[in-house]
């Protein structure tokens, strides 16, 4: 006599579908104990020996480090590496001594994962770093800012925005007085961090459309109306970003989540130098302009950065 399967996704017949009983937890309890271990220090002299041992090796010998525990990458393949990493389930009393933690890093993690620092490597955007930053990332670690307030940051956030400045004068060297004006302006931003080449196309995808369809008279802005609304307010057909051909895949993912779409990032050819070619760019805008009606008033903005990968940046 066989026993029907039970299909999770399908209700039984009676309309009821009685579900597995969840996992039991031991119950979590914050004791003193507990937050010490946590956050105040190492559970025994094992546990700060074993950080010590290896925190010494990565801050005073980071390659020699890498060299001895990573070398170049084990030899072992993708599809045999996923057999060593199938399970699913939490156990049900997840404590872990951390010199275990470290431990299983070192011998089981680091050794399959891939040494960028060797000369051997042979990659793209990941490379070496120099020795000091590991020992900057753990201040910085161990500080734990958020500078997206001030109340968690205080000074990292004036920092921020003289960085922010002095990167602004390398670009545009305008004169002492704007950077005065600007450099600790609670009205005005120049520029802003994001956590890479992607986020940062985005970011200046979003601040050049919201520029473009900005408030005005009965319309509230893109931000606020949407662009169904901002291009008839601006009687426009669609909006269009023209991008280097060697422009990074992101913009195109920015064009679909800025409502623009990515069939409206048109790519424009490059010449010898790799940059975008300025003549092919305008008999481009000619031809998209030729088309009549309302089409000769839409919205064009030339993207010439973007490429995060390979040696060519724009």
């Amino acid at each position: 006599m066989t026993q029907n399967k039970i299909d999770p996704f399908t209700p039984p017949d009676n309309g009821y579908h009685e579900c597995p009983s969840p996992i039991r937890h031991s119950k979590l309890v914050a004791d003193w104990a507990a937050l010490q271990r946590i956050f105040i220090r190492p559970e025994d002299d094992d546990g700060k020996a074993v950080i010590i041992k290896y925190m010494e090796q990565i801050l005073f010998g980071l390659h020699e480090f890498l060299n001895s525990n990573v070398g170049i990458t084990e030899e072992i393949s993708l599809k045999e590496l996923t057999r060593d990493y199938m399970g699913t389930l939490i156990s049900p009393d997840p404590e872990k001594r951390l010199a275990d933690v470290i431990s299983d890093i070192i011998g089981r993690i680091a050794p399959r994962a891939v040494n960028v620092a060797s000369p051997y490597f042979v990659g793209h955007m990941t490379a070496a770093i120099p020795f000091f930053m590991v020992h900057l990332k753990a201040i910085t670690a161990a500080l734990n800012q958020n500078v997206i307030k001030l109340e968690t940051s205080k000074v990292l956030s004036v920092l921020e925005k003289q960085v922010l400045a002095k990167i602004h004068r390398i670009i545009y060297n305008l004169d002492d007085d704007f950077y005065s004006d600007h450099v600790q302006s609670i009205d005005t931003s120049l520029g802003s961090f994001t956590t890479g080449g992607t986020t940062a196309n985005l970011m200046a995808l979003w601040v050049a459309r919201n520029r473009f369809f900005m408030a005005g008279r009965d319309f509230d802005g893109i931000e606020a109306e949407g662009m169904a609304r901002a291009l008839g307010h601006r009687g426009l057909d669609r909006a269009l970003y023209l991008i280097s051909r060697s422009g990074h895949f992101s913009l195109k993912k920015a064009g679909g989540i800025l409502g623009v779409g990515n069939k409206n990032v048109i790519s424009v050819d490059i010449d010898s130098s790799y940059k975008m070619d300025v003549s092919k760019l305008s008999r481009m805008i000619k031809s998209l302009k030729g088309g009549g009606g309302r089409s000769e008033n839409r919205y064009y903005r030339r993207c010439r950065r973007g490429r995060s990968h390979g040696n060519r940046h724009r």
